[in-house]
Parts: structure tokens; sequence; C-alpha cells
């Protein structure tokens, strides 16, 4: 039977070095050049924290509780229901952690954009960009914590009169989509600004290119899509598929995810060191 197990260590931990290690480098950056800590670089650390507890759970997940192996491969001290219950609460944990890695991520590059385009007409346009992220960030979150009432009926089918009115698919589409959409839009603010500096053409395309890093993110969402998650609907009367052995390409992906996110922000920095804008 298949074993995702390598690859999900793999993902998570060197992903997990990469970002790391940029973070480090960017706070002992800003220490170094005297220039004081903002609110970017701690949104920064927030959302750290936040991949951090992912990864963290996506383990506990693998190793004791049979991620990335069928169901039947699983803890032989458990039974397969126990198993089954397992897996959703650590889907249910997952998704609340991914949640705060990525909102902060947005919000830490807003912010980044905030402090260097201080006198910049796409600053209306940045706080546009963090209310729709702040409202992105709650909504998510509330539908997740509240996909059922009471929330325990997300993992204990024992409970018969909960109430599970969120569709799965509609649901995870709706905010991958306006995730997408956020990302592209994020990307984009820096491109006009950057276009308007003095700078000899070469040059030019080599910044445009540095905010571009992040376009690799355009691939990672696609692995949240409809299909991928309605197999996290855990309300179905019967289990059509094992999610133990399906679910780890999606923590795989969003590791990947939100490591590119950070390292994007921290390759951003180093682009605040070297150009002044007015």
């Amino acid at each position: 039977m298949p074993d995702y197990t390598p690859d999900i260590y793999v993902a998570v931990s060197v992903t997990l070095s990469a970002a790391a290690f940029a973070l480090v480098l960017r706070l002992y950056a800003r220490r170094m050049t005297k220039a004081g800590y903002s609110h970017d670089d701690f949104l920064a650390v927030v959302a750290f924290l936040g991949s951090l507890s992912y990864n963290i759970v996506t383990l506990i997940w693998s190793v004791n509780f049979g991620l990335g192996r069928p169901i039947a491969d699983g803890p032989k001290d458990m039974s397969e229901a126990v198993r089954i219950k397992k897996a959703r609460i650590m889907v249910f944990c997952t998704s609340v952690t991914y949640t705060f890695a990525i909102a902060f991520a947005k919000l830490a590059i807003l912010m980044f954009y905030w402090r260097i385009f201080k006198f910049s007409a796409i600053r209306l346009a940045i706080r546009v960009l963090l209310v729709l992220t702040v409202s992105w960030f709650l909504l998510r979150l509330f539908l997740v914590t509240l996909r059922c009432v009471p929330i325990q009926a997300l993992w204990d089918d024992s409970i018969k009169d909960a109430k599970c009115k969120i569709d799965a698919a509609t649901f995870f589409f709706s905010t991958i989509l306006t995730h997408v959409i956020l990302e592209v839009a994020i990307l984009a603010l820096p491109v006009i600004e950057v276009a308007r500096l003095q700078l000899p053409i070469g040059q030019k395309v080599a910044v445009i290119s540095l905010f571009m890093f992040g376009a690799l993110l355009a691939s990672a969402p696609s692995a949240n899509t409809p299909q991928g998650d309605t197999r996290l609907d855990f309300h179905l009367a019967q289990q059509k598929q094992d999610n133990t052995l399906t679910d780890p390409i999606q923590p795989r992906h969003q590791a990947v995810e939100y490591r590119k996110n950070q390292i994007k922000r921290e390759w951003r920095v180093r682009f605040d060191t070297r150009v002044s804008l007015c």
C-alpha cells in the first residue's frame, strides 16, 4: 500500500527550516541596521508561529495517528472508528492553524508595502486589501469553527441533533478562490510603483522579478480544490475515501505554500534595504 509519510516529513522539514532561516536573517538584519522592528516584522513572526503550529499538528497526526498511510495500517491499539475520529480532529486543527498562517503572511506583506510606499497612490489599494484580508481571515475562521453546531459534531458521529448547514465544497472553493484573488492583487500592487523608479531597464526588471517571486504561489492553492476538500466533509454517513491516505496531499502543499509566502516576504525586505522611494 502507498505510504506518503516520507513526503510529509520532507515537505515540513525542508521548507520549515528555510522559512525559519529567512525569518531569523530578516530580524537580524533589522537589528544590525538599527532600523528597529516594525508592524510587518511582528506580523511575520505571528505568521511563522501559525505555520509552526500547523506543522506540529501535521507531524503529530503522521506519527501518532497514521497520516500518510491507509486507515487499516494505522495505530494497532486503536479501532478504525477511533482512527477516523482522530484524523477528523487533526484536520480541524490544521484548518485553523493554516488560516492564521496564510492570513498573517498576507498582512505582513501589506504592512511592508505600507511602510516603504509612504507617498504612493497605491496606499489606498493597500488599505482596501488590508480590509479584505482581515475579512477573509475572520470569515474563514468563523466558517471553519462553526461548520457544525456543536463543533464536536465535526468529528463525533454520535451527535445526532447536530446542525451542519455549511456545504464543504462551496466553503472551501469560495475561500480558496478569494485567497488566490487576494494573492494576485498583492503581487501586482508594487509593480506600478517600481515601474516609475528612475532605474536602468535591467535593474527595473530585476526588482519587479523580485516582487513577483511570489507568483510561485499561484499553483499552491490548487491543492485545495473542492474535489480535494470534499473528502473532508465530516458528516457523510459513509467515509468514501481513506482520508489518512489522501489528506497528506493537502498538508504537503499547504506547508510549501506558506513557506513560499514567507520567503517571498523576506526577499522583499532585501528590496527595502536597497531602494529609497519618495
